[in-house]
């Protein structure tokens, strides 16, 4: 459910506080993110299980009510996968439009923070590996639980996230920026 202070109350957007609120489905919907886009329209992910498989749709409201962005809220949702998908965190990216990274379980039974970017037309990958691979974590470890911001300028991605690849077990707390088309560690700036 999604509700929305104008001034004087909560308010809900088309139909968006009753019912079967924003995510509209069969399915279990939870873990909600939410940004404002660079328009001032309010862009919602979760994950969905109405596929059968813990999948990470968005919708958007468009004025009226709350809609898909290139199949973002049916099927597969943005993150496709045969695998759960789960903890999605969203931000809006450089280019004004909704970022998305998640958790996902990978073939080798890993989990790693992945992402996609919306270009205007379609769900992509943000720089080479987001959504590929070992996505933006890529570590030996189990990547959870991510956090994405967008940063003051309006050109850089950050991810943080927690993962048990120390050595020891534990889990810490990693982290990587996105500027200029490639993901960086975070820990010093060599621009």
């Amino acid at each position: 459910l999604f509700r929305e202070f104008d001034g004087v109350a909560w308010v809900a957007l088309g139909g968006s506080g009753a019912s079967q609120g924003v995510s509209s489905n069969s399915g279990v919907s939870t873990d909600p993110s939410m940004a404002y886009d660079a328009a001032g329209r309010p862009v919602i992910a979760w994950c969905d299980e109405s596929s059968g498989n813990a999948e990470i749709y968005v919708r958007r409201f468009d004025g009226t009510s709350w809609v898909e962005m290139g199949g973002s809220a049916t099927g597969g949702g943005i993150s496709a996968s045969t695998a759960p998908s789960r903890g999605p965190s969203l931000a809006i990216g450089p280019t004004g439009n909704p970022v998305v990274v998640w958790q996902e379980e990978r073939t080798d039974g890993n989990w790693e923070i992945l992402g996609r970017q919306w270009s205007g037309t379609a769900w992509i990958e943000i720089g080479g590996g987001s959504f590929t691979g070992g996505g933006i974590s890529s570590t030996p470890g189990r990547s959870m639980s991510p956090h994405l911001s967008a940063g003051p300028g309006g050109g850089e991605l950050f991810v943080v996230w927690s993962d048990d690849s120390d050595t020891q077990g534990d889990s810490e707390i990693y982290g990587r920026y996105y500027r200029n088309g490639l993901w960086r560690e975070v820990g010093g700036y060599d621009e």
